[in-house]
């Protein structure tokens, strides 16, 4: 197997998504399995304890030569974490998590800061759900959507400041945002193009100030299209 460079990883509470680009690799997390064969895809690796898939999947899998890392129920890292983990050791650069936030509270929570983990790593990672997509970004980032999409913007450290959007229905210049606020989650809805009917331009622009520390900022928007902003100050 060579070196991959773009991998998908297809957790155990994931449900079958709309696959937009291709990958190298593809890691299933133990009952992602069953997500994968909905979505009738050619799996390489196939990781965890396995307690949530049948013996006979497993015999399947093993026929289908696809490559089976096992590990016992009891263990310190979730099937999910051991997949991530996995995909970095194999050099990926590019890494995307297919799930759901339709399981338990904690292992929709702990998926999600798998991208954080990730983001250590220096890698780009994006979580995808049915109906999300959450993405880490640390530059300015140019969101291309469609009119009526939701875009939201979460922050998850004390403050987050310099922040500029442009191209949405409601803008935002220099703007500072601590946590708890709600003054750029599901507010910054409805988005309208600027140069087609049917698509937009939103830029996201962070400016850097000497005298902030690290801020953190989840972004999110419905219909397949979330994202996370981190910056140094």
């Amino acid at each position: 197997m060579s070196i991959n460079k773009k991998t998908l990883i297809i957790l155990s509470e994931s449900e079958p998504c709309t696959l937009e680009d291709t990958f190298d690799i593809i890691l299933v997390s133990d009952g992602g399995y069953i997500t994968s064969k909905k979505m009738n895809l050619e799996i390489d690796v196939l990781i965890g304890d396995f307690d949530s898939i049948t013996s006979d999947d497993l015999k399947e899998a093993k026929k289908r030569g696809i490559k089976i890392i096992p590990f016992p129920v009891e263990k310190d890292r979730t099937d999910g974490e051991l997949a991530v983990d996995y995909a970095i050791s194999l050099g990926s650069n590019d890494i995307t998590i297919l799930g759901s936030f339709k399981e338990e509270l904690d292992h929709a929570l702990g998926n999600l800061f798998l991208l954080f983990k990730i983001d250590k790593f220096g890698i780009k990672s994006k979580l995808l759900t049915q109906k999300y997509d959450i993405e880490i970004i640390n530059k300015e980032k140019e969101y291309l959507g469609k009119v009526g999409q939701e875009l939201s913007l979460i922050p998850i450290s004390e403050t987050v400041e310099g922040l500029n959007i442009v191209g949405s229905r409601y803008n935002l210049v220099n703007a500072k945002v601590h946590m708890g606020q709600t003054l750029t989650s599901v507010s910054y809805t409805h988005l309208r193009a600027h140069e087609t009917v049917l698509d937009l331009v939103c830029r996201l622009l962070l400016e850097k100030k000497k005298s902030t520390p690290l801020h953190t900022t989840i972004l999110s928007h419905h219909l397949n299209q979330h994202f996370a902003s981190q910056y140094n100050g």
